[in-house]
């Protein structure tokens, strides 16, 4: 399921867009032909179904996109990972303080 709540991608949503830069990148030969991750976000508000808290199952699937194609498997400190699992956990926060 995707971030959005569909159980499959929108055509030409961010998902697709980076699904597509991923493809393109595993191509290039070299790291200057590369999409980054601002390519495909540039924009994202206007792109985006609608907003969505986030959760630790977003964060989680960040965390595994951020790492797919790092060789030792590792998050960045303070990368779009560390940034979604932050957000979800202040999200579960407020919403236990809601109870």
């Amino acid at each position: 399921m995707s971030a959005h709540g569909a159980d499959v991608a929108m055509p030409g949503g961010l998902g697709d867009q980076a699904r597509a830069a991923a493809r393109a990148n595993a191509q290039a030969t070299r790291e200057g032909d590369k999409v980054n991750i601002g390519d495909v976000l540039s924009d994202a508000t206007a792109k985006l179904a609608g907003d969505k808290a986030a959760a630790t199952e977003d964060a989680t699937r960040v965390v595994q996109a951020e790492t797919f194609n790092d060789a030792e498997t590792h998050a960045r400190a303070g990368g779009v990972g560390a940034a979604v699992a932050t957000a979800a956990r202040l999200n579960e926060d407020n919403h236990l303080g809601d109870a």
